[in-house]
């Protein structure tokens, strides 16, 4: 059996930008990688807002840029903190055996990352010490952390300040932690092209996009399916769900801690749209995207969870080359490529939910939408 040397990358692409297009050529050559594999976010992001093209849209965008084979990010770890969203997306590219390594951006490539997770792995007195004391302040756990890091390790602190710098530290913490065999290529980010500003302009940025992203979006829209207006409608479910909440309801809810759910309950008829209440919750213990995750968990009735691990692995979309990557993967979990094999568990649920909110804030929703077969190129 010939073995295809694969590269695995976990992606939001929301979306697919030129950036992430050099991204994916310099890290097939640099790795000498002959095929790619994506681990790609479901329909609500890391931090917390709908991604404005579904999860097969982007899926498409993957596929155009080089993907052989695209896996599902589920909602739990796709809209999670760095951590809960890189050990997802790492376990999906360990336990399916299919890739050989891993490729992610970096601000700061040449940094000796390991000292970092090493220290997270093992996390000795000083670290642990020094991170209570932090805490105890008032600061969040990420700033806290980042504290607690510089005081061990010289310049870590700065080092993890930059998000693609902390998702590395993540990657490479789940990868310690699990033991996958799986050889990392740090990839230097030029910044040159932000996936927000697109997103707030997005006709204006076209020329930051390949061609058949723009075509995809475009595809989306006339579909009725771009999610680029949503949040006066999921500031009316908002409010008619916390209108008749009670915080030890609310307590049960995923991450809600430390009286946030009193906070929400006060803001919510005090707020005039979606972004003043979400102003009016920011501190320096809840980030923008500390809360947003928090009002997507409320809207999907998420139950607390810890330490999952994804049990199966869905298939979005493959090519010729994906479908052999498929039919050699010596996996340890389920890869599931028709919608009728998707397992009734906490995941899927939880999914499904999520789908179904995404759908309510569309132009014109579809739910059946989640059930569509593989796409095949």
């Amino acid at each position: 059996m010939i073995i295809i040397k694969t590269l695995g990358i976990i992606a939001e692409f929301n979306p697919l930008h030129n950036g992430h297009l050099h991204f994916i050529k310099t890290a097939l050559e640099s790795s000498n990688a002959s095929a790619c594999v994506v681990v790609l976010s479901s329909n609500f992001t890391q931090r917390g807002s709908p991604a404005l093209a579904d999860k097969f849209y982007r899926a498409q965008m993957a596929m155009n840029a080089g993907a052989d084979l695209v896996f599902e990010l589920p909602f739990i770890f796709s809209c999670a903190a760095g951590q809960d969203f890189s050990a997802g997306g790492v376990d999906i590219l360990g336990l399916t055996g299919i890739a050989d390594s891993i490729a992610f951006g970096m601000e700061n490539p040449n940094f000796d990352v390991d000292k970092i997770a090493d220290l997270l792995t093992y996390e000795n007195d000083e670290y642990k010490n020094y991170l209570q004391d932090r805490l105890k302040t008032g600061a969040s756990f990420s700033k806290a952390s980042a504290l607690a890091l510089d005081h061990v390790v010289s310049g870590a602190g700065e080092f993890i300040k930059q998000p693609n710098n902390l998702l590395a530290v993540s990657y490479l913490l789940q990868i310690k932690r699990r033991y996958y065999d799986l050889k990392i290529y740090p990839i230097k980010r030029t910044g040159e092209i932000n996936s927000s500003s697109i997103r707030h302009d997005l006709y204006n940025n076209s020329h930051m996009m390949p061609d058949f992203t723009m075509d995809i979006l475009n595809n989306a829209e006339y579909d009725q399916k771009l999610c680029a207006d949503y949040k006066n409608a999921i500031w009316k479910i908002l409010q008619a769900v916390l209108n008749r909440a009670e915080p030890e309801e609310l307590k049960n809810i995923h991450g809600i801690d430390e009286g946030i759910e009193n906070l929400f309950l006060k803001k919510i008829f005090e707020s005039s749209d979606f972004d003043s209440f979400l102003n009016s919750c920011v501190s320096m213990r809840y980030t923008r995207a500390h809360l947003r995750r928090r009002i997507i968990y409320i809207l999907t009735g998420l139950r607390r969870w810890k330490n999952l691990t994804p049990d199966y692995a869905r298939v979005l979309a493959f090519n010729t080359k994906g479908r052999r990557l498929l039919k050699d993967a010596q996996s340890k979990i389920r890869i599931i490529t028709k919608p009728s094999d998707l397992p009734e568990n906490f995941i899927m649920q939880c999914e499904m939910r999520a789908s179904r909110l995404y759908n309510l804030l569309l132009p014109e929703s579809d739910f059946k939408r989640e059930l569509q077969p593989v796409l095949q190129f």
